[in-house]
């Protein structure tokens, strides 16, 4: 199930495996632990990122539980990284998606502008000044 959501990403198997151990695992030792060769792992990039088989995964796994561990303990676990993912990638889909038309990206901007310029908190931080006296600034700015 987290194979066919990840379709072997190593980063994603990374994610795994720090939910499983509660801390992030070097990548050399993820990489033993999948049986990917070191220099796998320098040719690696964004355009061509490391994939493991299903096999290669359940080895890892296997090769990374510890004596008093099964994965019944961890199933849990698997089945939420597995939603996660599915998650993000279909979050991915939808922001690839998406097209804004200048008038509806120009009315977005505007609105944003406007909510900042509204934000008391905002402006006093941004100009060191406290709220009361932007905001008595602000209605000083608007009474002309």
């Amino acid at each position: 199930m987290f194979h066919a959501a990840c379709e072997g990403d190593l980063q994603d198997v990374a994610v795994l495996f720090k939910v499983m151990s509660g801390q992030m695992l070097p990548p050399h030792m993820l990489c033993q632990f999948m049986g990917v060769a070191p220099e796998q792992l320098e040719k690696a990039s964004r355009e061509n990122p490391i994939k493991v088989t299903a096999a290669q995964l359940m080895g890892g796994v296997a090769a990374a539980l510890d004596e008093n561990d099964s994965a019944d303990m961890y199933i849990d676990k698997i089945r939420t990284c597995a939603a996660d993912v599915n998650e993000r990638k279909e979050m991915e889909k939808l922001r690839n998606a998406m097209t804004l038309d200048a008038s509806t990206a120009a009315s977005l901007e505007a609105r944003l502008l406007k909510s900042m310029q509204d934000d008391a908190e905002l402006i006093a931080h941004l100009t060191g000044k406290p709220p009361l006296l932007m905001f008595c600034v602000f209605m000083q700015s608007t009474k002309g």
